[in-house]
């Protein structure tokens, strides 16, 4: 009996199991699995990281580090299977996948110089087409990277990015030009675009440091363009939804080198060179002293003892691989340079060291860090009084030295301007992290997050003897302090795509924060020669000033496609910032455009002439968020014969 009442009560639980195995075995025959791998087409390496998808359906993933893919629950029958990759192309393949059976399809990418499916990210909140694109982003890839003989990020950009001028300042170690895309200027604000390093925005300044004739010291100059693997640029206010109230000036996105899947790969590198000045058209003593030169003086003194032949060399080594599921980029470089003028050169020690992780299919993280040290020395310059060749040049070094004028007194007078000492050091610190989940087959997040440190010092110091009639000697100091804490996040909703319409929704968030330290001091009246410091000077006066600075943003942006040829995007961001003070909560930043493939419509088609050509049109707002204190009268105390007194300030 108890055996016939268990039968009989398990029976309804029993078929109703039996008939949910019978309904989800036809279920389950209706799909398929779709795998593969994804190389590049000229070196045939795998490309990790590459977005995998079934076009309407919904389903995707991203290749591994070995450049594989694996695609479950596919519907039968023909599929298409899009793949693109940032930087890449796009490319879309037809298959057909049976039930229960597994399909194999293989992808080779290739870059190209002028490609409409080429993936960018800058300013659009995730990487999008350029198809998609109603504004422009320019791109420096590896290649042009490979064959540019540059040293520095202002030197790459020039004559590569539309509308962009790059004025070179000055020649003199640890200088930036300064860069200025096509747009309003300002004299009083500065016109530097944002830079920001693999998502983490960097110290951009342009003048730092005390004044020295001509030039001050740049924070581009540690930016080493043997780091970077790849350059986006962004103008105008249509792009400013991912950066808001900073970026009216442009943006300069720099992504660095991570390595890729393979063996090991060691590189070395020995560089020498020499610059030779050239003195054709020079002013030189038999010009500027002819009455001097005829008692005897030599018409060439300087050239033969001021210019010299400059001597630069660098050593450089990296290694770069990886498995399947980490790959990692390490490098060292070592720089020593000798200027064509005396006390004019710098050396450079700078590690860098960057890796991606495939920690599982949906998540990916990435790390870069930067250690940079810089020092640098230099002469008074450009129209300082102090700067010899000026001094000479005009005919008056004689008089600004106090050196009784003769034709036996030129070494003498040229040992008086080059005895000052203007030296700098600079150690910078910057470290990035990033993550990457896709949350379902619908829905992608990211978020990177960063540190930018720097830290300057300079000391001019003016030995005694050096100003006629006063032997007190004078030392000045700045000492510069910057740090920047990024964190930016996002979250962006694909609806599944037809062979009308695709979607995507992004929202997101991001913020940095600044903190400015500064310390000028000065000292006069030194009792001995030497190398003196503040404790040895008889009157010491400091001034300082701290600032911090905070700016954050959310943005929400729409891109819809129809036909995959013509696309709309509508965003808008609201920005608060610490310098709005009181009568502005926030700013609001919209955007509008619209991109229509011409190339693509049914009556160029045929034309063989007729590539890519394409309509757009963009409109949108931006800002550049005030100095801290610019609207506000502000004062400042000023130590005057051993009293303080009040001044204007702002």
């Amino acid at each position: 009996m108890r055996i016939l009442r268990l039968v009989r009560s398990s029976w309804v639980p029993c078929a109703v199991l039996s008939a949910g195995i019978a309904w989800a075995l036809p279920a389950a025959a209706q799909t398929g699995t779709i795998t593969g791998t994804v190389i590049e087409s000229s070196t045939q390496q795998p490309l990790s990281g590459a977005q995998v998808s079934v076009v309407g359906t919904g389903l995707g993933t991203l290749t591994t580090a070995q450049g594989r893919f694996l695609i479950r629950q596919v519907p039968v029958g023909d599929q298409r299977v899009r793949v693109e990759l940032i930087g890449y192309g796009t490319t879309t393949r037809t298959v057909t996948v049976g039930a229960g059976e597994t399909v194999t399809i293989n992808f080779e990418l290739a870059q190209s110089a002028i490609a409409l499916d080429e993936i960018v990210v800058t300013g659009q909140g995730r990487a999008r087409q350029r198809r998609e694109l109603s504004t422009t982003v320019d791109v420096i890839d590896a290649r042009d990277l490979e064959l540019a003989p540059v040293q520095s990020v202002e030197e790459l950009i020039r004559g590569r990015v539309a509308g962009a001028t790059i004025s070179a300042t000055s020649a003199q170690p640890g200088t930036g030009s300064t860069i200025n895309f096509r747009g309003v200027s300002s004299v009083f604000g500065s016109q530097t675009p944002v830079i920001y390093v693999d998502g983490v925005k960097v110290d951009n300044s342009d003048e730092i440091g005390l004044y020295t004739g001509g030039e001050y010291s740049s924070a581009l100059s540690e930016l080493l363009v043997s780091d970077i693997e790849r350059v986006e640029i962004t103008k105008g206010g249509a792009a400013s939804t991912l950066y808001g109230a900073d970026a009216a000036s442009g943006v300069i996105q720099i992504f660095t080198k991570k390595g890729t899947q393979g063996p090991a790969r060691f590189t070395a590198r020995i560089e020498q060179g020499l610059d030779t000045p050239e003195l054709k058209y020079m002013f030189d003593t038999g010009l500027i002293y002819p009455d001097l030169v005829e008692q005897g003086a030599p018409g060439d003194f300087l050239k033969e003892n001021f210019f010299r032949v400059g001597h630069f060399q660098n050593y450089y080594t990296s290694v770069s691989g990886g498995s399947a599921d980490v790959t990692f980029d390490v490098s060292a470089r070592i720089q020593d340079s000798e200027g064509v003028q005396p006390k004019n050169g710098s050396q450079v020690w700078n590690l860098r060291g960057g890796m991606q992780a495939a920690v599982t299919d949906r998540l990916r993280l990435s790390f870069s860090g930067t250690y940079t040290r810089q020092d640098y020395s230099r002469l008074f310059n450009g129209d300082a009084i102090a700067d010899p060749l000026t001094s000479f040049e005009v005919g008056d070094v004689f008089f600004f030295t106090g050196v009784d004028r003769s034709p036996d007194n030129f070494g003498e007078a040229l040992d008086i301007f080059i005895s000052p000492e203007i030296d700098e050091d600079v150690n910078r610190f910057l470290f990035s992290t990033g993550l990457d989940y896709q949350i379902s087959q619908l829905l992608t997040s990211r978020v990177t997050a960063g540190v930018d440190f720097r830290q300057s010092q300079q000391r001019i110091f003016e030995p005694i003897g050096f100003t006629p009639g006063e032997v007190t000697g004078e030392l000045n100091r700045f000492d510069r302090e910057f740090s920047s804490v990024s964190l930016d996040a996002a979250m962006t909703l694909s609806y599944p795509e037809t062979e009308i319409l695709e979607n995507s929704l992004t929202v997101g968030a991001q913020g940095f924060r600044e903190d400015l330290s500064t310390i000028v001091a000065t000292g006069n009246t030194f009792a001995l020669p030497g190398a003196p410091d503040f404790d040895e000077a008889a009157d010491i006066t400091a001034s300082e000033f701290n600032q911090e600075l905070f700016n954050g943003g959310i943005y929400i942006e729409d891109q819809v496609g129809l036909w995959d040829q013509l696309f709309l995007n509508a965003g808008v961001r609201f920005d608060f910032n610490s310098t709005f003070g009181e009568d502005v909560e926030f700013e609001t930043y919209p955007k509008l455009g619209a991109s229509y493939l011409l190339s693509e419509a049914d009556p160029l088609q045929d034309i063989d002439f007729v590539t890519n050509l394409k309509l757009r049109a963009a409109w949108g707002q931006t800002g550049k968020f005030p100095e801290p204190f610019l609207r506000d009268r502000t004062f400042e105390a000023t130590p005057f014969r051993g009293a303080s007194a009040p001044t204007f300030d702002n």
